[in-house]
Formats: structure tokens, sequence, C-alpha cells
């Protein structure tokens, strides 16, 4: 059984697809007879609108990028400081997050900030 299946789709609500991406479910078509036609479900994502059956598939028996697989949770935000640093007598160079203290008399090259939201480069690489 695929996650889909699981999900009881709403109005007014926000999902993610199987991509990742973020979706508004608008409504339901009150024509369709079929909870499985692709087009008992109307809404957009992020780029356009979009289609679903009531399962939140986007295609009935397939799999699709375009499948609404969980409910959207806001991605938490991640912010600190990277300080790169230079070695000196006793002290090799290196680099600490902004939680843990400097090295006593490392002279800081560069500090980096981070400002990202979870899940948008800080990933594993492909």
């Amino acid at each position: 059984m695929n996650e889909a299946q699981t999900l009881t789709l709403e109005a007014g609500r926000y999902y993610r697809t199987r991509d990742g991406r973020k979706a508004y479910v608008a409504g339901f078509n009150p024509f369709s007879k079929e909870e499985d036609r692709a087009n008992a479900v109307s809404g957009w994502i992020e780029d356009g609108n979009c289609l679903w059956c009531r399962s939140g598939q986007y295609w009935k028996n397939k799999t699709s990028d375009f499948d609404l697989v969980a409910e959207w949770v806001e991605p938490k935000r991640i912010q600190g400081k990277m300080y790169i640093y230079e070695g000196s007598a006793g002290v090799h160079g290196g680099y600490l997050s902004d939680h843990l203290q400097l090295p006593y008399g490392a002279k800081v090259l560069a500090v980096i900030e981070i400002d990202v939201l979870e899940g948008h480069g800080l990933g594993e690489a492909a």
C-alpha cells in the first residue's frame, strides 16, 4: 500500500507531494461519481493547478511525483554561524560552529552565516 492511500484529503489544507513540493487542496468535484478518477480533487502545486483522485494519487494505479503523500509540515528555519580560523603555535586551524568556543588566540579568517529552511540544501548529497 502506498502512502497516499492512507491519506484523507480535506479542502483548504496543504499536503506534500511525493517529490517534496507543497500542494493545496481547494475542493472536490461534486459531479465526479468515481472516487478514483483523476478529476475528483482540485488544487494547486507551487507552480500551477493540479487534479487528483480522492486517494491523493495523480494517476490511478500509478506512482507520480505529483501524488499527495502526507500533510504539509512547515520546515524549521536553521540559523547559525561558522567560523573559519587560522592556525598558530599550538593551535590547529579549522572551523567551529557558533555554539562552540574559539581556541584562545585564534585568528578568525571568515564567518559564514547560515540561514536556510530545513531540507533546502543541507541534506545528503545526491
